[in-house]
């Protein structure tokens, strides 16, 4: 009867040691390499809706510290049209989601609701309004919304240090139609491009 006791001790201890394990390393995993967020907005319609949830690979943007805006390691410059997360200077509690269309040194500018990256027009924009030209500054990026004209987070377009982009969105695993809560199967693990 002790055997069976001790074995049952020694089972459920090296149980317990595994799963501690295997959520420490969930947690790592979470913190440096991918992280989930679910999209609240259609401002990157089509490419992302509302309702669907991503993964943003975060390891290339730096190792962040747990409840800190402190990284470890060189954060790179994203690609022109990676679709990135970042936390925008003016407010630091809110994630934002959007396009990286100029990178440092790109000349962009505004005018009669185009958005001009070197010159050459890229998107068409809600409003007439112009914005003259200006240099994209040094470690920075110019970032905006694939569906501008029908943006509901108040960030139309930034421009954001290479240090406030927290990750790129590699795909979305899930898709929820917040009006019918049904799934969209078919964009299941959807690439984003």
């Amino acid at each position: 009867m002790r055997v069976r006791t001790r074995r049952r001790k020694v089972i459920f201890k090296t149980y317990l040691e595994y799963f501690f394990i295997a959520i420490l390393l969930a947690a790592v995993v979470r913190m440096t390499v991918i992280s989930p967020f679910k999209i609240p907005t259609n401002s990157m319609s089509p490419a992302l809706i509302k309702g669907d949830f991503v993964f943003a690979y975060t390891l290339p943007f730096g190792i962040k510290f747990p409840f800190s805006e402190g990284k470890i390691g060189n954060a790179i410059l994203p690609s022109r049209n990676d679709v990135v997360l970042y936390r925008y200077e003016l407010d630091k509690e809110s994630l934002f989601i959007k396009r990286v269309l100029g990178l440092p040194g790109d000349k962009v500018e505004i005018s009669h609701g185009k958005l001009l990256i070197n010159d050459e027009p890229r998107m068409n924009l809600p409003s007439e309004a112009g914005i003259p030209p200006f240099l994209v500054p040094q470690n920075s990026v110019f970032l905006i919304g694939d569906n501008a004209e029908k943006s509901d987070d108040l960030q139309y377009w930034s421009i954001v240090s290479k240090e406030r982009v927290l990750g790129r969105i590699q795909w979305v695993w899930l898709s929820v139609d917040q009006q019918t809560n049904a799934i969209r199967w078919d964009r299941f693990f959807k690439p984003i491009k």
